[in-house]
């Protein structure tokens, strides 16, 4: 009975299991590991309907002059999926041919301006002086190691074409960096990208995690998404077979996504308090889920011009 209704996939007969989503693994030579093989990395991953926001935005924001949401944020503690997140745009700019099966199987469309660049960074992985020294070197454009570029000299180096930055674990790249007055060069330059890619008409997309956006960076990638104007609708999806995980149907989601103004959608907002997390909070008071550290307030995922998860 069972064997009629499941199937069990290859890693699970040849053993080769994998808990943890490592945006690293991309590149293994070998394609042994489940992030290096974009079909079949897609293919295990649920399409949910904050998966399928993202899949839209992303694909709009690239073809579209008009389009304003370009700054895409992951936001939670370890171990909620905010890599499994960021490697689902990666798949789709750098192996479009092996995601077309994923993408028709779920109804969804995706396409990329010729010369599409995409450059993602894992930064507990590399150290980090600048980010405009990693952006220059992908562009193979000489910026000063010392000072970032302003804005001219920065859509100069585009010359006209798309770029995909994708930033996982930020804030390990940004704290690492010992010199205050560098380190807040790195956030200067950070807020600038954020806000190029938040204008219609930008050739770049910015999509990073971090673990709280209530301090740096993602304090200043949160004050860019809060200056635009809101009012978009909310919905929660959340699943999982242990009724002790957070994201298990019974339990209150702890992740929420907006849809983007004038898609029609007729979904209804949801408000996230202190009291919704319920036994959800993490034990360690460092952590962005302990409850003293989380706001009584509503928490809004996506702004009418920023994409944001909450995990």
């Amino acid at each position: 009975m069972i064997r009629e209704m499941l199937e069990p996939k290859d890693e699970v007969l040849s053993g080769r299991l994998q808990g943890v989503i490592d945006i690293e693994r991309v590149s293994d030579p070998r394609r042994r590991a489940l992030e290096a093989r974009a079909k079949d990395f897609l293919q295990s991953t649920f399409v949910s309907g904050e998966i399928r926001r993202l899949v839209e935005a992303f694909a709009l924001r690239l073809n579209s002059s008009e389009a304003e949401t370009g700054l895409f944020l992951a936001e939670g503690p370890k171990g909620v999926g905010k890599s499994h997140g960021l490697l689902i745009p990666l798949h789709l700019t750098s192996s479009p041919a092996d995601c077309q099966d994923w993408l028709n199987e779920n109804q969804l469309t995706y396409s990329a301006p010729a010369g599409t660049r995409v450059l993602s960074r894992k930064f507990t992985d590399f150290p980090l002086e600048s980010l405009w020294g990693v952006i220059g070197e992908a562009l193979n454009v000489g910026f000063r190691p010392d000072q970032p570029p302003d804005i001219n000299q920065f859509r100069s180096a585009l010359n006209g074409q798309k770029l995909v930055l994708i930033f996982d674990e930020l804030e390990s790249g940004v704290r690492s960096i010992s010199d205050p007055a560098l380190r807040q060069r790195n956030l200067n330059f950070l807020q600038m990208v954020s806000e190029e890619s938040n204008r219609a008409g930008s050739n770049v997309v910015l999509i990073a995690s971090v673990y709280d956006g209530n301090v740096e960076p993602g304090l200043t990638l949160n004050c860019v998404s809060k200056t635009q104007p809101t009012g978009a609708k909310s919905y929660s999806i959340a699943f999982s077979k242990n009724p002790r995980c957070c994201l298990h149907p019974k339990s209150k989601p702890l992740f929420k996504v907006i849809s983007i103004p004038g898609t029609g959608s007729a979904l209804t907002s949801r408000r996230i308090t202190r009291t919704s997390y319920g036994s959800h909070f993490r034990s360690h008071p460092n952590c962005s889920m302990f409850p003293s550290s989380v706001s009584a307030s509503p928490k809004v995922a996506f702004k009418a011009r920023a994409v944001r998860w909450d995990f």
